[in-house]
């Protein structure tokens, strides 16, 4: 099996969005009750350790390949969860080789989604296994429905009483890594009830200026989805929308800001906010053999 040796100069952020089930551990001689739910691991609690060797491009396909055959999730959500566009799937999917498809965002992603599973002690299904707990739910699905859907009504918080400064004229200020915000996405467009549609409207609606674009589509929301780096999309109107959604979100539920929150709030206050105008694609003058490396908080320093 051929593999590679990666080192990454900068932290890119978490682009497993996934919440998997694992069974808890059992003493000897006891029995679980039937009301015990099993406890939840959530991938981003997993942070896979610079020089890891990568499985080549043909073995995450057959991963990819195996993990969807087993029906635990479709095409859609898998690239959700990874954090990468059905296109770039679809393009990565379609190379041949164990060097094909190296460049491709959902190389990477992918093989850091299987790589957490693995450190969580996640195995693949196999169809056999899928199709078992498949027919077993699939027996309490029916008398479920009616309470999932009352469920569905309460999913989105009000946030229309909620004003930030700025906000009349699209200036809040943002202090939130792109990264960050994808994070908060992706949690958001998991919940019942919640569409990516509607989601994209909501966007739209926290501008109230000039600069409020005509619509926020479905792509522009994707495309945003599917990027990598703590700097990277931050001119993009989802970015500042979100930013303002889910900062809203969070005074409307009575939450504490986070210790990202915080630190990117220190970092940029005398900035007037992270950078929101100038694109991520920019040279650096570097000196000698010098590199620009980027911190979870858009912070570059040379290296």
């Amino acid at each position: 099996m051929d593999r590679y040796l990666v080192h990454s100069t900068a932290p890119t952020g978490n682009t497993a969005e996934h919440v998997a089930h694992a069974q808890p551990a059992q003493l000897a001689g006891s029995k679980r009750k039937s009301t015990d739910a099993p406890p939840t691991i959530d991938l981003d609690d997993f942070d896979v350790p610079e020089g890891q060797v990568m499985d080549s491009c043909t073995v995450v396909r057959g991963k990819i390949k195996r993990f969807l055959d087993s029906g635990e999730m479709r095409i859609g959500q898998f690239c959700d969860a990874i954090g990468v566009s059905q296109n770039a799937y679809r393009r990565f999917m379609a190379e041949k080789g164990q060097y094909g498809g190296m460049g491709c965002d959902t190389y990477q992603s992918a093989w850091e989604f299987f790589r957490k599973r693995d450190m969580a002690g996640l195995k693949i299904p196999t169809k056999k296994q899928k199709t078992a707990a498949a027919a077993k739910a699939g027996a309490s699905a029916a008398s479920a429905k009616s309470s999932t859907m009352v469920g569905k009504k309460d999913a989105v918080t009000d946030i229309s009483s909620v004003h930030l400064e700025g906000e009349d004229d699209d200036s809040v200020e943002v202090y939130d890594s792109c990264d960050e915000i994808r994070k908060k996405i992706n949690a958001y467009l998991r919940k019942p009830g919640v569409t990516a549609a509607q989601f994209c409207r909501d966007l739209r609606d926290q501008y109230h200026s000039e600069k409020k674009p005509s619509q926020i589509q479905s792509g522009q929301l994707t495309k945003f989805r599917s990027y990598k780096g703590a700097d990277t999309g931050n001119t993009s109107c989802v970015f500042y929308a979100a930013y303002v959604f889910f900062e809203k979100m969070r005074i409307a539920e009575g939450k504490p800001m986070s210790k990202h929150r915080q630190e990117m709030e220190s970092i940029w206050g005398d900035s007037g906010g992270f950078n929101i105008t100038r694109g991520h694609h920019r040279g650096y003058l570097c000196l000698g053999d010098e590199k620009p490396v980027q911190d979870q908080f858009g912070r570059i320093r040379m290296v």
